[in-house]
């Protein structure tokens, strides 16, 4: 005797390759994905070029104003430099913070679709 062949409850999309990140790419959710990097990283890229501007301007245009001791051998010049370490790691917390509430959820729900072959 023959047992009977059962189906699966529940079977994933077995295509893979190329047209399967293509669906992806092209899916709203992954358009959102990509709009709401996109939304944090250019402003503060332009913050983070600007505060690199200021320095260079500070430093050819105005010396005088970079070589002003603060305290001893510790100029403004270098006060400004060693303020940009603690802005960096201020700007990636506050990146990694946005991506978890903004863009992960976007990403689980991108990897629900495509788990399920919904987003053909």
């Amino acid at each position: 005797m023959s047992t009977p062949v059962t189906k699966p409850a529940f079977q994933p999309d077995v295509r893979v390759g190329p047209e399967r990140w293509a669906e992806a790419y092209e899916s709203e959710v992954f358009k959102e994905i990509s709009r709401k990097r996109f939304g944090f990283v250019v402003p503060v890229l332009v913050l983070f070029s600007a505060v690199f501007l200021v320095l260079w301007i500070m430093q050819s245009m105005f010396p005088a104003v970079s070589r002003y001791r603060v305290y001893g051998y510790v100029n403004v010049n270098f006060v400004y430099t060693m303020a940009i370490f603690p802005f960096v790691w201020i700007l990636g917390f506050v990146f990694v913070r946005y991506i978890r509430k903004a863009v992960y959820p976007l990403e689980r729900e991108l990897n629900r679709q495509f788990e399920r072959g919904q987003g053909q």
